[in-house]
């Protein structure tokens, strides 16, 4: 099992790309759901706010 996370923020992207990323809360579910249909992704978290998003996910080995 391997942790992978991938994340951007005010710090380290422009506001023009952070809106681009950015989930809306109406639309976590389903980007979380897409995620989780990847193969050898197990668990999934999503932090999104104006500043920042960061994507946490479990990972299996095959």
């Amino acid at each position: 099992m391997n942790i992978a996370v991938v994340g951007l923020s005010h710090k380290t992207a422009p506001v023009e790309i952070r809106e681009k990323l950015s989930i809306a809360e109406a639309k976590l579910e389903t980007a979380i759901a897409q995620l989780r249909a990847c193969p050898h992704v197990q668990e999934v978290a999503v932090i999104s706010t104006c500043n920042r998003l960061e994507i946490y996910a479990i990972i299996s080995h095959t």
